[in-house]
């Protein structure tokens, strides 16, 4: 852990010398460990305010901000907000997937359908 640790400190300098924007997304973040939270949000210390990281998680990771001993790491959070779940006519809509000729219609392309004898 240490190594890949020290190569993301690196990393991050780099592109803060090359004056890049640095976005750091972390995806289920709700099972971090705290202490994990804890060095990133040290290392943030070290950079300009312009650098970001993005926490996607379950409701599990507002429950251990808010907890008195994260106090520090709920105070750097300048946004968060919660994603309702998906109703049954969303979650249809968003699984399946569209005829081809409605695809193409939405990318302005015309579509033929093709029959074989």
């Amino acid at each position: 852990m240490k190594t890949l640790e020290k190569e993301l400190i690196q990393c991050a300098f780099h592109h803060i010398r090359e004056r890049k924007t640095l976005y750091i997304l972390i995806d289920e973040a709700h099972l971090l460990d705290m202490q994990v939270l804890r060095k990133l949000r040290l290392l943030f210390e070290q950079f300009p305010k312009k650098h970001s990281l993005i926490l996607f998680g379950q409701r599990d990771l507002l429950h251990y901000l808010s907890l008195n001993v994260n106090r520090d790491i709920k105070s750097r959070i300048t946004y968060s907000a919660t994603i309702k779940p998906l109703n049954d006519d969303d979650m249809e809509r968003y699984i399946v997937i569209p005829k081809p000729e409605t695809y193409l219609r939405r990318k302005g392309r015309s579509y033929t359908r093709s029959h074989r004898s």
